[in-house]
């Protein structure tokens, strides 16, 4: 029961994150008086879930999947709330790679731990709530996110979800008692050969992200 709560709900928070950011991510450029970096702390954080999707793989393989779901769980509440507090839009960029590496690392380690709590055939079930936990926000998450913004303000978005998904994090936490993992780690492939690839393409993006209002800016000029 706790794997499948705290799961369920870390991959709606997740969800909910990705579909909000859009409604309340103009608001914020428009109040920190910073436009030209709207792409980049839109973009970064997709590319931050890259490289540590990447790197999930094979150090779940290589340590279980106590540490990597933690590290995920803190990084994405820690994210959420650097973005929450942000007074700049570098920062507000910032916390949005922070938030992103963490939300990569979670959505790898929740399927790993799905194969080693949930049986076979009650898996179908565990991945038709996924599913419904992406379905859900994307249908009433941008509206929230913009009822939100107009009453208690779009940092709000932000912050409230840091509490909730520590205790997701927590109750999903829970269900590794008693796991023993020595079955099932394995000796994984060279994490370099995931990762490079993967920040290389993060990194590029990144700059052209960056860059791309710039360049406008300047040829405008």
């Amino acid at each position: 029961m706790w794997f499948r709560v705290g799961s369920v709900a870390l991959i709606g928070f997740i969800a909910f994150e990705a579909f909000a950011v859009g409604t309340v991510l103009p608001r914020a450029a428009a109040q920190l008086h910073s436009t030209a970096e709207y792409s980049l702390a839109f973009g970064i954080q997709f590319a931050a879930t890259i490289v540590a999707v990447a790197a999930a793989g094979p150090w779940v393989d290589r340590a279980g999947v106590r540490a990597p779901l933690l590290a995920g769980g803190v990084l994405f509440a820690a994210g959420l709330t650097v973005v929450g507090c942000a007074p700049t839009m570098t920062v507000l960029a910032a916390g949005r790679a922070v938030q992103g590496a963490g939300g990569g690392l979670l959505s790898v380690v929740l399927y790993a731990m799905a194969g080693r709590l949930i049986t076979a055939d009650a898996r179908p079930r565990l991945f038709a709530a996924f599913s419904a936990a992406w379905v859900l926000p994307s249908l009433v998450g941008p509206a929230l996110a913009g009822l939100a913004a107009d009453t208690i303000g779009w940092r709000w978005v932000f912050l409230a979800l840091a509490p909730l998904s520590l205790l997701a994090t927590a109750a999903t936490l829970r269900a590794t008692v008693g796991l023993d993992e020595g079955a099932y780690r394995s000796d994984p492939a060279p994490t370099g050969r995931l990762v490079l690839p993967a920040a290389v393409a993060a990194g590029s993006t990144t700059v052209l992200q960056f860059a791309a209002p710039h360049a406008g800016r300047t040829s405008w000029r």
